[in-house]
């Protein structure tokens, strides 16, 4: 996990960009990644396999019920897990 931290680190002196980290005790569920909060790709864990072996879902949250509930729990885990300085 440090070597990631100081990777985005140095990405975001390097580059100039906004690039926030926080870390959560709890276990997730989903992976997923949203773009512009309107456009997700989601994917679940799998016990025992690797993050990539699952299949990748991508919806947009207008159009989609499913989008509206993943980025409302993106939003609660961010705004509960512990913010790291980069």
């Amino acid at each position: 996990m440090q070597t990631t931290v100081s990777r985005l680190a140095s990405h975001k002196n390097s580059a100039n960009l906004d690039i926030r980290l926080r870390f959560s005790s709890a276990y997730p569920v989903w992976r997923a990644i949203i773009v512009d909060r309107e456009q997700v790709h989601v994917s679940v864990f799998l016990p025992g396999r690797r993050g990539i072996e699952a299949d990748q879902y991508s919806m947009k949250k207008p159009e989609e019920q499913i989008a509206h509930a993943v980025i409302k729990s993106y939003q609660l885990a961010w705004k509960q897990a512990q913010e790291v300085a980069l």
